[in-house]
């Protein structure tokens, strides 16, 4: 090539560099180069395809080489396989639970968190504390290289054989109910550290507490190691770590502070005030109320146990506190039968109240105004009789025939609770907060629960019954669901299957949205062996079809469970739970809007199979075996 030409490729490089090996200017070689280069990727690629089609007809359901399960190398097993290696450490966690053990210089302590808290006589509070999944896991494991974009599964496929793919089991656990369990019986073993401190005597003096190091079981942490233990298919004895404290206030910073917390004892009595009514506290409640402790530059200070005047306040709340009352009405036909005006409600703001009471006295004044809330009701008495509600929209029914008394006496209390609500334009409703409090002051009832080898009450019985019947009118009446969570196994109470709701303080709940455009009245009523809950309102138009539940993967339930307790006499044996197959549910409800359009919402709900159980009486609990990796046998 002349030098002219050469300056002139130049030129057309600065212009256009992609001219630069095109054309009839391209330089032969170049052409070559690319040429290469392309069939090398072409031949690359489709070496790969080759690879990686080769590989599904070889493994073909079975899992990916590369791929781990826990502990466990799982490439090449099917599903089956799969499972059988997981199924010891299932029954073990079935049988047996997980074992937690402590020890300290008062003693070791061994406690079993059974993986099912079993209700002597309602199944609402029957429940599942520990879970672990097998099918979902063994899926899990089969789809890696399967699913996702055909890129994804390339990808996953030269990772797991390069470099290894690692799962873990899945598994749902209830940690607030097994840390729960926990304190519960680690009481008697745990030496409870404390910083020195004061009582006020009879005479008036005070006497010096000595401060005692201690210490306490680290829960979280072994809760952790638990979950972590679940997800790699281990279930061995965790041990529980004591954590030590060291107190921060000692005797003699009790003995300098003497002086300053004799006088802010003389300030007694201490007025409380709200309106008309009045609180007395005197030098031993005051006592009590003061702590010492140290400042960020370790200063001893004289403060307030924040938590002693929080009770104090909750015990007098109740005679303060008002609930604020919606405007209720009842409708017959197209008549208001029934009328309850709207209140203003009040409730003592414990927070702000406990705030103000410490700085007062600090700062020398005895008397002191209680800080309470004003609450407003969502329907006042002004807007009742222009609520717009005019017809029966939705209808839900649900039959607890058979159901112990506690239980009946339950589902009325919960019902006389939502009767007469009034849901506004755009309000998601929310089952658990219309309900409250579920407890003895609410009037409910109750019921006997197996907790490891202990049986003790539990409220909640019956209120599955509520959410059921709620889910149902929600159904009839259109609206949009946003939560509801289906029970863990089929209970007679709610059948058909598939149409159910559980529900427990705080979660799971039952909620949805009114999106009618206008109020909704709740009505409830009991008749005979049926709850029926009706929802009053404004119809827009809109036509509900709902299509009969539909049962599949039917699985008979595993052979019946025996509770050892020493509740009952050694070999007496009583049945407290019938056997329910596992099964899957489906079914569909379509809304027709009146412009036509349609919203169209699947429910699926999945029932694991529910063994037959016993509680056995025995003279003493035996002690739990545990199952680790080692004795896992693979196939």
């Amino acid at each position: 090539m002349k030098l002219v030409d050469q300056l002139n490729l130049v030129e057309l490089a600065k212009k256009d560099p992609t001219k630069i090996f095109s054309g009839p200017t391209a330089p032969r070689s170049a052409r070559k180069w690319w040429r290469g280069v392309f069939l090398f990727l072409l031949i690359l690629v489709a070496i790969v395809l080759v690879f990686v089609f080769s590989y599904k007809i070889i493994y073909a359901n079975r899992v990916y080489p590369g791929v781990s399960l826990g502990a466990f190398q799982v490439g090449g097993m099917t599903k089956d396989e799969l499972m059988k290696i997981m199924q010891p450490a299932v029954d073990q966690v079935e049988n047996q639970g997980l074992l937690f053990r402590a020890k300290s210089d008062l003693g070791q302590e061994d406690i079993f968190v059974k993986s099912v808290l079993i209700a002597l006589s309602d199944p609402d509070l029957s429940r599942r504390v520990i879970t672990l999944d097998l099918d979902a896991t063994a899926n899990q494991a089969i789809m890696v290289g399967r699913d996702g974009s055909p890129i994804n599964q390339i990808q996953q496929i030269l990772q797991a054989r390069i470099s290894g793919y690692q799962l873990s089991a899945v598994f749902e656990m209830d940690e607030q109910e097994i840390k729960n369990n926990l304190e519960d019986n680690l009481k008697s073993i745990e030496q409870q550290p404390h910083d020195a401190g004061f009582t006020l005597q009879s005479n008036g003096d005070l006497k010096v507490v000595k401060d005692q190091a201690g210490y306490f079981f680290d829960l979280d942490g072994a809760i952790s190691q638990a979950k972590y233990d679940l997800a790699q298919l281990i279930v061995e004895p965790i041990d529980l770590k004591s954590v030590y404290y060291e107190p921060k206030v000692k005797v003699a910073d009790v003995e300098q502070m003497e002086p300053k917390v004799l006088e802010m004892l003389n300030l007694a009595p201490i007025v409380l005030q709200y309106q008309d009514q009045s609180w007395r506290i005197n030098k031993n409640l005051l006592s009590q109320w003061l702590m010492l402790d140290k400042n960020k530059n370790n200063v001893i200070e004289l403060s307030f146990n924040p938590d002693e005047i929080a009770l104090y306040l909750h015990q007098i709340s109740q005679s303060i506190n008002q609930d604020a009352l919606d405007a209720k009405f009842k409708m017959a036909g197209d008549r208001v039968v029934e009328f309850q005006p709207s209140r203003i409600g009040q409730e003592l703001n414990l927070d702000t109240s406990t705030s103000v009471i410490a700085q007062n006295i600090l700062s020398g004044i005895s008397t002191i105004n209680l800080v309470v809330d004003a609450t407003t009701p969502q329907v006042l008495t002004q807007d009742a009789n222009n609520l717009g509600i005019k017809e029966l929209i939705g209808e839900g029914v649900s039959n607890f025939a058979g159901s112990p008394v506690n239980r009946r006496h339950n589902i009325a209390v919960g019902a006389k609770i939502l009767n007469g609500l009034v849901i506004k334009p755009g309000e998601e409703f929310s089952l658990v907060k219309a309900l409250g409090t579920i407890d003895a002051k609410a009037g409910f009832l109750p019921e006997l629960v197996i907790k490891g080898d202990r049986t003790v009450p539990e409220f909640g019985g019956g209120l599955c019954q509520i959410g059921t019947t709620t889910f149902r009118v929600a159904l009839y009446a259109g609206l949009p669901i946003t939560a509801r969570t289906p029970h863990s196994y089929r209970v007679v109470y709610y059948e058909p299957a598939g149409m159910d709701a559980t529900i427990y303080d705080p979660q799971p709940d039952l909620r949805f949205i009114n999106d009618t455009g206008a109020n909704i009245l709740f009505e409830t009523k009991i008749d005979g062996d049926k709850l029926i809950f009706d929802f009053y309102g404004t119809s827009d138009g809109r036509k509900i079809d709902i299509t009969q539940p539909k049962l599949s993967n039917i699985v008979q339930p595993e052979a019946p469970l025996e509770i050892k307790t020493t509740d009952l006499p050694p070999g007496t044996r009583k049945k407290l739970e019938s056997a329910h197959a596992g099964a899957d549910a489906e079914f569909t409800r379509t809304i027709t809007y009146a412009d036509g359009s349609q919203k169209i919402n699947t429910w699926k709900s999945h029932y694991r199979p529910w063994q037959e159980v016993w509680m056995v009486g025995v003279a003493s609990l035996d002690q739990a075996t545990s199952v680790a990796p080692s004795q896992l046998q693979q196939p």
